[in-house]
Formats: structure tokens, sequence, C-alpha cells
């Protein structure tokens, strides 16, 4: 056999040994194929040859050019200026309900607890006709009784002392105004600071004057206020701030309009809730509006809906 037979044959089983290879490669199969079949080179060409067309290579990286980049990174951050204050406000308003629903629940919890060791409701030591000064043992006493020994709690402020500092701050209204001047001194109202950081303050009604005498009298209906992140703020009614009540008439307390002398149970309407001229969670009434706002998210399934006024 001659060199160029010799060498003619060695690109034959090198050419046919490539195309079975190349066969994986779907896309570029035949194409390769049928430029190798035509190869009469040395095999020591092909792979010359080979590298010419391999520009086609599935492997073959792309990159983006600086001004795409810079393009694509403008979209994003248009994108999110635009949606970003949208995901905060969802997120401040599902903690909201979280932590309002976790705090119903941990005093709803210890009073029924109670009701385990004193009875019925309707038979607690509810007191009536008190005076202010009368109500700091009275509320020192409910606490103690029925309340306390049931709750997880760092920090016990009791009505009539001094000191208070930890449990006292100003509660503010939607506009900015001050809802409650909390002095830091005695007050006639009882408060604790719960294990979690939810500040409780329980306070008697008062029949605003309404006696033969003149004189204001305190009891029969408990208030709880509860501010489900204590200190850290807002501290305005409606958004971290709200009103439970505990009447001895009901078996249960309950967010303030859902089950109370204004709305007795299962009369309450969303309407009312909303929209009270006086305590309604859109009321601007300085010193009771929005006072429905907890029974408002409770109302709506423990969710803050679109029409809510944040």
């Amino acid at each position: 056999m001659g060199e160029g037979a010799r060498r003619a044959g060695e690109g034959y089983y090198v050419r046919n040994y490539l195309c079975q290879y190349l066969k994986d490669f779907k896309n570029f199969q035949n194409m390769c194929c049928q430029c190798f079949r035509h190869f009469h080179h040395p095999s020591a060409n092909i792979f010359r040859k080979l590298n010419v067309g391999w520009a086609f290579s599935p492997t073959k990286i792309s990159a983006f050019t600086l001004a795409e980049v810079l393009i694509t990174l403008g979209i994003i951050g248009v994108v999110a200026a635009m949606t970003l204050p949208s995901v905060i406000l969802n997120y401040q308003k599902n903690v909201t309900v979280t932590q309002l629903k976790k705090a119903y629940t941990t005093i709803s919890q210890a009073l029924v607890m109670a009701q385990s060791d004193y009875g019925d409701m309707a038979g607690w030591d509810y007191v009536d006709g008190l005076t202010a000064s009368e109500t700091n043992v009275s509320l020192n006493n409910f606490a103690n009784k029925y309340l306390i020994p049931n709750i997880k709690k760092v920090e016990s402020c009791p009505s009539g002392t001094s000191g208070r500092t930890k449990c006292a701050y100003e509660i503010y209204n939607r506009d900015g105004s001050v809802r409650m001047y909390q002095n830091q001194g005695s007050s006639n109202d009882y408060r604790f600071i719960m294990n979690d950081g939810v500040v409780v303050k329980l306070a008697y009604n008062n029949d605003g004057g309404g006696n033969d005498t003149g004189e204001v009298h305190y009891g029969s209906v408990l208030f709880i206020h509860i501010d489900i992140n204590g200190k850290k703020g807002p501290n305005m009614v409606g958004r971290d701030f709200f009103y439970l009540i505990l009447d001895p008439n009901a078996t249960k307390v309950s967010m303030l309009g859902l089950n109370d002398g204004d709305q007795k149970a299962g009369s309450q309407t969303r309407e009312n809730l909303l929209n009270n001229s006086m305590r309604g969670c859109n009321s601007n009434n300085a010193s009771q509006g929005r006072a429905y706002c907890g029974a408002l998210i409770q109302y709506d399934g423990w969710q803050i809906k679109d029409d809510y006024p944040w």
C-alpha cells in the first residue's frame, strides 16, 4: 500500500469516528457530518478544519453589554419604587393583625381559666358606684384575682402608685393630637406589661356625673386597653392601641363594639363599626373616636381591608 493510500485510509477512519461521536449534538449533527465526509486531508488537518466552524458551538456564552445591564437595573429600580410602599404597608397591616389577635387570645384564655376557678363572670366581684379613690383598690384586686395569675408578665404598675414610667406614655389620635395624657405618677387604672411587650390597661367606666349629686361614679363595666407593641409606636388608636370590654352580663371579653351596650352580640353591623359618629373607626371624635377599630378587624375575619382608615 502506498503512502498516499495509507494516509487516506487513516482519514477515513477518523472521519467516521468523529461523526459517530457528534451524533449526540442533534442541532449540529447533520451539518458537521456532511462537512467531515468531504475531508480528504490527513487526520492532523481534521482538527484544524473542525476548529474553523466551532463558532456555532452550543457551549459558547454570550455576554450582556454595559448599556443592557444599566437599562435592566433602571427598570428594576422603577418597578421596586412603585411596589415597595405597598409591600411595606401590607406587611405592617399583617403584623398588626397578628399581634392584636395574639393579645386578644391571651387575655381571653386567662379569663376563661379564671372562670374555672371562680365560676361564671356574672358572679365575679364587679363593683358599681365607686368614687375615683375607691377604684384603686378595686382594680388592683380584680387584676390580681382574675387576670394576672393566668398571664405571664414582666412588669406591674398598680393603680394609685407612683413610679409607673414603664407602663405610662401618651396615646395619640390619628391626626396626631394627644388622646390620653398618660401621667407618670398615680392614676385610676391598673397596668401591666406582658412578656411579649404588650401593655395592658384596666379601667372602669364612669357615669359621667349623671347621678343626683353630680359626682362621677365608676364601676360595672371594665375597659381593657391594649398596646400591642408597647412604647415602640406609633402609640395611636386603631394602629397599635385597641379597646376591649368586659361586661358582667357577657360570657367573655370582646372587642369594644361587638358585645357592649351600644352593640349587643349578634346585632352589630360593619357600617356602625366603621362609621359610628362617636366611636367608629372612621370617627374623628377626640376622646372616643376609632374605639371600634379592633372590633372592625375581628368582624372582618381578623384582617385589615382596603377601606380600613390606616
